[in-house]
């Protein structure tokens, strides 16, 4: 593993594809390597082809070949069952990791940003220069907390330049272009708290 995260999808539905990808991009250092409906033959042997880290499992997909499918992947692959409230209790128990399909996209990031947090301190990001200066998490904390440019500036007593190029310089340290992924990133390193955010 060296620089991200390898990530294979076990899933047929369109909608969950693409939120799966959606959800991925919020993290840098994650990468889909693979993407499979669960009906290929040889389904084992092509995930494992991709040396994943992290395998999300629709186990509507695989059904029969379930149980065989995360024997294969036992080991330090990581697999995320896609489940809902109508999966049945025998299938989720089969997972010791599963993302709700029915939560509400800040619980999708959050529960997802604390199954993937313990493999993200695996991957070589060059921290050095993704650390953020004690200004800058306080330009993040305001940002996810919904101000604009120019109500960050007044709220701390910048101007608006200042903070522009403060926002600037965090995107280039971590990568992260969207309020989402900063949203994720400032849970993640405790800048903020779910509590806050939702105020």
């Amino acid at each position: 593993m060296t620089g991200r995260l390898n990530i294979v999808t076990v899933a047929n539905s369109f909608f969950i594809i693409s939120g799966l990808s959606n959800l991925v991009s919020e993290f840098p250092g994650l990468f889909i390597a693979g993407q499979y409906d669960g009906s290929e033959k040889h389904l084992e042997e092509k995930v494992l082809h991709h040396k994943p880290d992290l395998v999300f499992l629709d186990p509507a997909v695989v059904q029969s070949r379930l149980l065989h499918l995360l024997q294969s992947l036992s080991g330090n692959t990581m697999v995320i069952g896609l489940v809902s409230g109508t999966t049945k209790a025998n299938i989720k128990s089969h997972f010791s990791n599963c993302l709700d399909l029915n939560q509400n996209k800040h619980e999708v990031l959050r529960t997802f940003g604390n199954l993937v947090s313990p493999l993200m301190t695996s991957v070589d990001k060059e921290q050095s220069e993704a650390i953020l200066s004690g200004r800058e998490k306080m330009i993040v904390k305001e940002v996810v907390s919904g101000l604009t440019n120019q109500e960050i500036a007044d709220k701390l007593f910048l101007s608006i330049h200042t903070v522009i190029t403060h926002r600037k310089n965090i995107t280039n340290k971590l990568g992260i272009k969207t309020v989402s992924g900063l949203t994720v990133y400032a849970l993640m390193n405790k800048i903020v708290s779910l509590h806050e955010i939702r105020q």
